[in-house]
């Protein structure tokens, strides 16, 4: 059975999901936290979005179709020669070099925790991106191939109790203001530093700032009702 995702789309996607795992990791360890405490199930969904929107480009999943030969020409070229005319190549080729960069990054990034023994070794990146545990081998038999994947990724009430999901802590006007004002300095520090950038920031604090009067104007209120 000819599958597109599996000529390079999912690896692609976990690559470079797993880049933002590492840059998390060492922005922790940097800070002296431990990153599996402060991981949350809401970063991990965040980062499979931006991995997905950001970096699988419809040149990668287009290629991985032409690889499966099921489309026809007026969707992806058909042969490597009408790539080739068209241009697809080049795309394709700049596609493959982007993600060649990520692996590396993961792969030294890796290699930088064992020397600065936060891990006891780093594993092949290959292995990183790709584990054995997350691969599943299809049945013939399609009951069971549901079976098997019912098995591996369904979970039960008991398994994980609402006690043990983490609390979404909302976060006050007033720490996100700090925040705009910590990312404002930072990027007037920079030589590259640009007003562009600093106007988005600005239009941001504007609109918490918004926010917080909003909000403050609506205690006041509820306060007369009391």
């Amino acid at each position: 059975m000819c599958q597109p995702l599996d000529q390079g789309i999912i690896r692609t996607w976990k690559a470079y999901y797993r880049r933002r795992w590492v840059r998390f990791q060492a922005d922790c360890y940097e800070q002296g936290e431990d990153p599996f405490q402060k991981m949350t199930l809401l970063q991990a969904v965040r980062w499979g979005i931006d991995a997905w929107q950001d970096d699988v480009t419809q040149v990668t999943i287009a290629n991985c179709w032409l690889k499966s030969r099921v489309l026809g020409p007026n969707y992806v070229p058909m042969t490597r020669w009408q790539a080739e005319q068209s241009g697809w190549q080049e795309a394709t080729l700049r596609e493959e070099e982007k993600l060649s960069v990520t692996i590396q990054q993961i792969s030294t990034t890796l290699r930088t925790f064992e020397d600065q023994e936060q891990i006891k070794e780093a594993i092949p990146v290959q292995e990183y991106i790709d584990p054995v545990s997350e691969k599943i081998e299809d049945s013939l038999d399609q009951a069971e191939l549901f079976e098997d994947i019912a098995a591996n990724y369904s979970v039960t009430q008991e398994e994980v109790p609402d006690d043990d999901l983490d609390p979404i802590v909302p976060i006050r006007p007033a720490q996100a203001l700090a925040a705009i004002q910590t990312l404002k300095d930072w990027e007037e520090q920079q030589d590259d530093s640009t007003q562009q950038v600093v106007k988005q920031l600005k239009n941001l604090e504007k609109r918490v700032r918004a926010l917080q009067f909003s909000n403050s104007k609506q205690t006041t209120l509820d306060s007369y009702l009391v």
